[in-house]
């Protein structure tokens, strides 16, 4: 396992109170009287699923912030699916992760899908998303892409701020080219661990 490490002043430790992510985008949410359904029309043995959703909108932003009023994430998507009480399927998103005020990380893809997660403690409900399709993880300094990771899934755990693939992903910046199968990353603390069949170079070296 190889892990590269970044030191950088730590977040601000505070008691998040966080609105749950959920709750917020659903009353956003366009509500439509009754639940629609479509046909999938693709050929083949699942020619006639039922594909249902309860509300559908485009264009939501919705931003995000702890107790002492410091924006931590805001997320968007050009649109956004209620397919459930707990799940909701995204097109095109984007979220944004601060650190007192400062932008520090960008999550994009094609698609996501954000469920809220379970047995979390009262007042603190959020969810964790899965990109996929296309992913990119930036991580930003300034005006400027300091470190970007590539891959087709990741999963971005709100509560704990970490991302993790168990697919291939590629990890360019910092004179660093590198390659491996899985991933994991704590984005608060700017750790990157790579999980096997390591390849790339760094600097001048190749390992």
């Amino acid at each position: 396992m190889i892990q590269i490490s970044k030191k950088i002043t730590k977040y601000v430790k505070s008691e998040i109170l966080i609105v749950g992510m959920l709750i917020m985008i659903a009353l956003a949410l366009k509500q439509i009287p009754t639940q629609k359904s479509y046909k999938n029309k693709s050929p083949g043995e699942h020619q006639n699923r039922v594909i249902s959703f309860q509300s559908q909108a485009e264009g939501i932003e919705s931003t995000f912030y702890d107790s002492s009023g410091n924006i931590i994430y805001r997320i968007n998507a050009t649109k956004q699916t209620q397919l459930s009480n707990s799940k909701i399927a995204m097109t095109l998103p984007k979220i944004m992760i601060y650190n007192c005020g400062t932008q520090t990380w960008r999550i994009t893809s094609q698609k996501a899908s954000l469920e809220k997660s379970e047995n979390l403690l009262p007042n603190k409900s959020i969810a964790g998303i899965q990109f996929s399709s296309g992913v990119i993880l930036e991580e930003l300094s300034g005006v400027t892409t300091a470190l970007t990771v590539t891959t087709e899934e990741l999963y971005f755990d709100s509560i704990q701020k970490t991302v993790s693939t168990k697919l291939e992903a590629s990890v360019a910046g910092y004179q660093i080219n590198h390659t491996a199968k899985g991933l994991f990353a704590d984005l608060e603390n700017n750790n990157l661990e790579f999980l096997s069949k390591n390849r790339g170079a760094h600097a001048n070296s190749s390992f």
